[in-house]
């Protein structure tokens, strides 16, 4: 599977901008986004605390993004530089874990990863891309695990949302990153599902989900 690694300022300026509204469900976390917006630069804090309009702030950002990525152009072509030689060397590992997890073969040819300044990574599905923090090469090469992870299960398993709801659905999908990302501690919300995974060797995964989906129908 090919990774396109990639810096674009206003894909950038969305996963800031986005916090303007309601980013969706909070998998138990409190105060999630008031969290994340508190762990961020002091001048990025400054413009989210301000009385200005969210336009006004969305310029603000931009101006602050455009500075940095001037500032740090250099640092940040090194960064995406190594996790592009980084996943030469160990990308065909890291879809044959999946692989070997879902007993399903990783359904993409190509895949973008956008490298934010933000802390948070989100994704888009539809179209085929996630975010990476501009972080030490390991924690990026886990990140795409996790949301490489996602992937999967949302490609091949879109009818357990009408069985579940999208907040159960979505609340099962970030639970399997356990098999995967066994190094991440999860959600709040994770912790019933991540006992229950914990709690025998499993077959394969259509067990995992059997049991999975009993325990989310019948909380």
């Amino acid at each position: 599977m090919k990774l396109n690694i990639e810096y674009s300022i206003d894909k950038d300026l969305w996963n800031y901008t986005r916090f303007f509204g309601d980013t969706g469900y909070s998998y138990g976390e409190v105060n999630k986004s008031e969290s994340i917006v508190n762990r961020l630069p002091q001048k990025i804090q400054d413009v989210f605390h301000s009385g200005d309009t969210n336009e006004q702030k969305s310029r603000r950002i931009l101006e602050y993004l455009r500075l940095n990525y001037k500032e740090k152009e250099s640092e940040m072509g090194g960064n995406i530089k190594k996790i592009n030689d980084t996943w030469k060397s160990v990308g065909n590992q890291v879809i044959y874990q999946l692989e070997t997890f879902y007993n399903k073969k990783f359904p993409f040819d190509e895949v973008t990863a956008f490298i934010t300044t933000n802390i948070i990574c989100p994704y888009n599905f539809e179209k085929r891309y996630f975010f990476l923090h501009k972080s030490p090469v390991q924690i990026q090469l886990s990140t795409a695990k996790h949301e490489l992870n996602h992937f999967m299960f949302l490609h091949y398993y879109p009818q357990l949302e009408k069985d579940l709801g999208n907040n159960n659905y979505q609340l099962l999908k970030e639970s399997l990153t356990f098999f995967t990302n066994p190094e991440q501690s999860g959600y709040t919300d994770e912790k019933k599902l991540r006992e229950l995974y914990m709690s025998k060797k499993w077959v394969g995964p259509d067990e995992i989900l059997r049991s999975a989906v009993e325990l989310l129908t019948n909380s």
